[in-house]
């Protein structure tokens, strides 16, 4: 009989056992603790009945309104993201039966960051239009320089680069020289972000110089010469002086002008 009843107590005590195993518990945000057997989760809703009414209603919760559900198999789903420890990776916990996340949360998060940084072009074109007047003339004479060029960035944080250009200048005094000239710059700015950039170059120039006959007539006589250069620019601003000629009497060239901007 002791043997029987035993038997019968450790048969009742499995069986609560089992029973309190098959329960799933809803953990709110507010630490409030439901027994329930959860029926379905939609895309914002949980739907469940409460363990001790099986045969009752279905009621339901909104997901911002639940901490963690604690299946009756032990696994666990939670709705909300959990704060990252400074020094650990966060993860998003999954849900049941969800396929594994391509990514860890930093990891997605700074791919994002990385993805809205501008984009800076490793080469391309550009053009400007530039007032001019010797450097030792200032304000006497007058004249426009425009100029064609392409540019190649180099390194990972595109700082620094090459710029072949070519430009010609004319002074709008009909006895004036006109200038013409291809060069090779290298140029410097601090960050990949910056407007400022500077830089120097030298390469080849044609000057064309007015003669004079005995009658007073004009004629231009081209020779050619290595000249060079040095400019700063800001933005779409750029200053320029400019030696088109290395002839001591070729003197100097101030130019202050306008460039699209090369590095966008």
């Amino acid at each position: 009989m002791k043997i029987q009843l035993t038997s019968w107590l450790f048969l009742s005590l499995f069986c609560t056992i089992i029973h309190l195993r098959a329960q799933d518990l809803i953990i709110k945000n507010d630490k409030t603790e439901l027994s329930v057997q959860v029926q379905e989760i939609t895309d914002d809703m949980v739907k469940y009945k409460p363990f001790n009414r099986q045969g009752g209603p279905l009621y339901s919760l909104r997901k911002t309104e639940i901490f963690v559900i604690i299946y009756q198999d032990g696994s666990r789903e939670t709705f909300r993201q959990a704060q990252p420890v400074v020094g650990t990776t966060a993860y998003r916990e999954q849900p049941r039966n969800s396929p594994p996340l391509a990514l860890p949360v930093a990891e997605r998060e700074t791919a994002s960051i990385t993805a809205n940084l501008p984009t800076i072009k490793s080469n391309g074109g550009y053009w400007g239009l530039s007032y001019m007047t010797p450097a030792e003339a200032f304000g006497e004479l007058h004249g426009y320089t425009t100029e064609y060029g392409h540019y190649w960035l180099f390194g990972q944080r595109k700082t620094v680069g090459l710029l072949l250009d070519g430009a010609f200048m004319d002074f709008f005094s009909r006895d004036s020289p006109t200038y013409a000239s291809i060069m090779l710059n290298a140029f410097f700015r601090p960050s990949a972000s910056s407007k400022i950039y500077l830089g120097s170059g030298t390469g080849y120039a044609q000057v064309g110089v007015p003669v004079f006959d005995k009658y007073g007539n004009s004629k231009k006589t081209y020779f050619s010469d290595v000249g060079a250069k040095a400019f700063i620019g800001i933005g779409s601003f750029r200053a320029t002086m400019m030696w088109p000629t290395l002839e001591p009497e070729g003197g100097g060239l101030l130019t202050f002008g306008f460039y699209t901007n090369p590095f966008k």
